[in-house]
């Protein structure tokens, strides 16, 4: 069976050594002052943390415990209140550092915002919307059903290259043949709690059909 660990002998020089960490003393300084080790002098001092804030706790408890039964409420009630006000107090200081973070990326968000939009209007395309939609309606699977005559694998081949010319619109033609549209973005952290919420209930319909 092991033994108990021994508790610590009382150093000699123990009433020195609190005397001078009560003065504020580093525990290098109090060792040099004492002719005790550095590690010494902290656990006498850890020790006597323990031992104050113990007997601390007793002596409030033992009050606590002795006050008339009226004194005692009130005491609680005013514990009750106090803790109320720190949590409401660090829940408003929550709510603002949210609010600020919020502020700060709506107001990045509308600039890169701006800076695509900006971006978007100057762009230049390399042919005209009619050409474009020749090449479209060319491309369409179902505009050459009678000559793929249901050949699934190049009804596939069709379609995939439909959408890869589609996915290049934006690049293909300017602003004014395909005008870019831009729905509208939260100013607030409240329409943007908003926005969000309309965005969950949108995923869920999408779900539930």
């Amino acid at each position: 069976m092991l033994k108990a660990k021994a508790a610590l002998k009382r150093h000699y020089n123990v009433g020195q050594i609190l005397s001078l960490n009560d003065l504020g003393k580093d525990y290098n300084h109090i060792a040099a002052e004492t002719g005790a080790s550095p590690r010494t002098v902290r656990r006498v001092v850890e020790d006597e943390r323990r031992r104050r804030e113990g007997a601390a706790e007793a002596v409030a408890v033992g009050y606590i415990d002795e006050m008339p039964k009226s004194a005692r409420e009130k005491f609680d009630t005013a514990v009750r209140a106090a803790k109320k006000k720190l949590e409401d107090e660090f829940e408003d200081r929550v709510q603002t550092l949210v609010r600020e973070r919020t502020a700060d990326w709506l107001k990045r968000q509308a600039k890169e915002r701006e800076e695509y939009q900006r971006a978007m209007r100057s762009r230049k395309g390399v042919m005209d919307r009619a050409t474009f939609n020749k090449i479209r309606m060319c491309l369409h699977s179902d505009r050459l059903a009678y000559l793929l005559n249901d050949d699934a694998e190049l009804r596939t081949k069709y379609d995939e290259a439909f959408d890869m010319f589609m996915g290049l619109e934006k690049a293909l033609l300017d602003e004014t043949q395909s005008p870019t549209s831009y729905p509208p973005m939260p100013r607030t952290s409240e329409e943007l709690m908003a926005w969000r919420k309309a965005q969950a209930r949108d995923e869920r319909r999408l779900k539930r059909r």
